[in-house]
């Protein structure tokens, strides 16, 4: 009994005592005045997305210690948590108070919060930016700042916190060449990474400077492109201060091409913003001009300029937006040596079912998908990446060797044009540009994406022709039905007649109106669920409330178009246009129709076939098409 009483009572005072870490001296007591903690703006310019000090429910550490005590030695606070408000209020997680009598505390508060805090004897916090800062959050919390008072003594007013910024943020500015038209750059949207730079350290609190800086990752920048005096502007990223040397680069993919430029050999200092202007233009080379870069410690700025050439040696999965297509090829000496895919993975078992990005060697122009290395699988955080896939064309489907690695951020070509995984002695410079199909017909480029699902390549987007492939003659625009050969163009969308398809050669080179086993094959690949080829806004059919999910994992990206055919008093109507999409079949032979077309609907989640025909007519109704690779 007397055991347990004393343990209870050790219990009760580990207890009282939980606000303290460390041994305080035992004259020092706990009082009875609650703390309390308010923010004051952010010193400077804000790095917070919202232009506000603190967003709702940002958290928020601090550590109070006596006056004249660093945080190596006793703390009267550990790491506690406060949570803003959203209004100036900082809300601690437990009450806390002052300590009792004439004792004023030394508080030192951070953000972002971080829940191992600092170990006990020691002043040092780890800090890491993220590499992907495109999203608001990501880009919040990639910031990294302090707050001290000094000698705070008892009071019934908060305790006002004013931060600072430890890091420094880049600020990415587009120049347009005098050749180069702003808009056409702001509608092409580049695409740009920063790579070689280091994104976690430890933060010394004593001596107030960043220590063992490593982990050079690629970093995706914040923000939209916006035209201010008449350049593009509102990229940017936080980074841990560092010196930038010819390890840094920016990359930017820019209609369908990757360029390089080299960084500024610069010295990164804490509370900075860096501004890095580009000379934008596009060129045979791969590389871009020289950029100029401001740094800007609020009244003091230095200018900096590189003269550094910057092979693209490497090739950097980050800086592959496939916006403009879901393949890659990667050129060295003019000829395609690799191929970068982003697909969907489904194994039969259904053991993989992620997006990834994988890597194939190209041979005379000719991709070898049996032997890919699948460079990231998106969303694993298992150490899994770096695995081998080999692709079986007759059953449509894959075996995978697991790799051991975490996702493979780069890799290089050597001189023979072989896939590296680590720097070779000698890599090679090479060229990477989106893989395309490029339907050039009647004086006009047509360019469309390709995606890569199982063993096929499909076009991402629906056929926009107007003319046949193999003759002079234009397809005629047609506002009704009636048997003829033409197409009816509605919403940005093409509608043909079967007997358009019949006609003439509509497909382009090397691609074809796909068959049945065409369809069946990408039906087999997907385990016949529709709702991963199927992108958009999807509405309900009459008559039912349901409707499937569109997750568009394949990035096959059918979206609704709806069927041309004729209402009941014989009028050409487009019907189903929110909730529909429909594609002609191709039959065996070129320029003939299977007696169906494949149909996908709103309320249902899967492939199914219709008729292709007017209801009783003997002419056909007005469909999309799709097309796959020969």
């Amino acid at each position: 009994m007397k055991n347990k009483f004393f343990i209870l009572i050790a219990g009760l005072l580990l207890l009282l005592s939980g606000s303290c870490i460390n041994s305080i001296d035992d004259n020092i007591k706990t009082g009875n005045i609650p703390m309390t903690f308010s923010v004051k703006e952010i010193s400077s310019s804000s790095t917070k997305v919202t232009g506000n000090a603190f967003d709702s429910k940002d958290e928020i550490g601090l550590f109070a210690t006596f006056a004249n005590t660093d945080l190596s030695g006793e703390r009267y606070i550990d790491n506690l948590r406060l949570t803003c408000d959203g209004n100036a209020n900082l809300i601690p997680d437990r009450e806390i108070f002052y300590p009792e009598g004439n004792n004023p505390l030394d508080i030192v508060a951070y953000y972002p919060f971080e829940t191992e805090g600092i170990e006990a004897g020691s002043s040092l916090l780890p800090i890491s930016v993220q590499s992907n800062q495109s999203t608001k959050d990501n880009f919040s919390v990639s910031d990294f700042l302090i707050a001290t008072v000094n000698e705070v003594k008892g009071s019934d007013e908060p305790i006002e916190l004013e931060f600072e910024h430890k890091l420094a943020k880049v600020h990415l500015i587009l120049s347009p060449a005098e050749d180069e038209n702003i808009d056409n750059i702001l509608e092409a949207d580049p695409h740009i990474i920063a790579t070689g730079f280091k994104t976690i350290a430890q933060y010394n609190f004593t001596s107030d400077t960043f220590q063992n800086p490593e982990r050079a990752v690629d970093i995706t920048p914040y923000g939209e492109w916006e035209k201010k005096n008449g350049k593009l502007q509102g990229k940017e990223f936080i980074v841990i201060p560092q010196s930038i040397n010819s390890e840094q680069a920016l990359v930017m993919e820019w209609n369908g091409r990757l360029y390089t430029c080299p960084m500024p050999e610069i010295d990164m200092k804490s509370n900075t913003i860096c501004e890095i202007s580009i000379n934008a233009f596009q060129a045979t080379s791969s590389t871009l001009s020289t950029a100029t870069a401001d740094i800007k410690e609020w009244e003091y700025q230095e200018e900096a300029e590189s003269d550094t050439e910057y092979d693209l040696a490497s090739i950097r999965t980050a800086s592959l937006s496939f916006k403009n297509s879901n393949v890659y090829r990667v050129y060295y000496e003019s000829k395609a040596v690799a191929e970068i895919c982003k697909e969907y993975l489904l194994s039969d078992d259904f053991s993989l079912a992620s997006q990834a990005i994988v890597v194939y060697p190209v041979e005379n122009e000719k991709t070898n998908i049996n032997q890919g290395i699948v460079l990231k699988l998106e969303n694993e955080e298992k150490p899994i990446h770096g695995g081998y896939i080999e692709w079986n064309k007759t059953t449509n489907s894959f075996t995978y060797e697991e790799g051991k690695s975490e996702p493979i951020e780069c890799f290089y070509i050597d001189q023979e044009g072989e896939i590296e995984l680590e720097k070779p002695d000698k890599p090679a410079n090479v060229n990477v540009s989106c893989y395309t199909l490029r339907d050039i017909r009647g004086g006009k480029l047509e360019i469309y994406p390709i995606v890569k699902i199982g063993t096929q390549y499909w076009m991402r987007e629906d056929l926009r022709a107007t003319d046949y492939r193999q003759t002079l003659n234009e397809l005629n625009e047609l506002q009704e039905l009636s048997g003829e050969a033409g197409y009816i163009t509605k919403y940005d969308s093409y509608f043909y007649t079967g007997e358009a398809i019949m006609a003439h050669e509509l497909a382009p080179y090397g691609w074809k109106i796909p068959t049945t086993e065409d369809w069946e094959k990408l039906n087999q690949y997907i385990q016949r669920d529709a709702s991963i080829i199927k992108s958009g806004t999807w509405k309900k059919v009459p008559d039912d409330d349901y409707i499937s999910p569109a997750l568009n994992l394949t990035g096959l990206n059918i979206v609704p178009r709806g069927v041309y055919t004729e209402s009941e008093d014989g009028r050409t109507t487009l019907f189903n246009r929110e909730s529909c999409a429909a594609y002609w079949i191709g039959g065996e032979e070129a320029q003939t129709l299977s007696d169906q077309a494949i149909m996908l609907l709103s309320n249902r989640n899967e492939l199914i076939t219709g008729k292709n025909k007017v209801s009783g007519k003997n002419y056909y109704v007005g469909l999309t098409i799709r097309c796959v690779m020969e």
